[in-house]
């Protein structure tokens, strides 16, 4: 379900703190955002995907994260550009939504 827009999830982290959408971090790594966020059943968690290219000579990756709702932290999901193709982190991202109780 998507019913949290990617900004409202970059507000909710800079507001309290946090600075993984920095445009210094997201420069770094090369980030970009996909811009479906799928929160859980007990609104506690919105999960949303990020492509990541180490270089020119790397392909991109997908990594799929997490925000805690209440704290606005982000952290990842698994590992660490996971998938090699978006559909794949948007659909695990999906399941995560499902079935998260915590």
């Amino acid at each position: 379900m998507q019913n949290m827009s990617i900004e409202t999830v970059k507000k909710l982290n800079q507001n309290n703190g946090f600075h993984f959408f920095s445009s210094g971090a997201m420069k770094f790594f090369d980030t970009e955002l996909n811009e479906k966020v799928f929160v859980s059943k007990n609104k506690l968690k919105a999960f949303f995907t990020t492509s990541e290219q180490f270089d020119e000579h790397s392909s991109r990756r997908h990594t799929v994260r997490v925000c805690n709702l209440k704290t606005g932290d982000v952290e990842t999901v698994g590992k660490f550009q996971e998938f090699f193709n978006e559909p794949q982190a948007l659909k695990h991202a999906l399941n995560l939504s499902k079935r998260v109780v915590k």
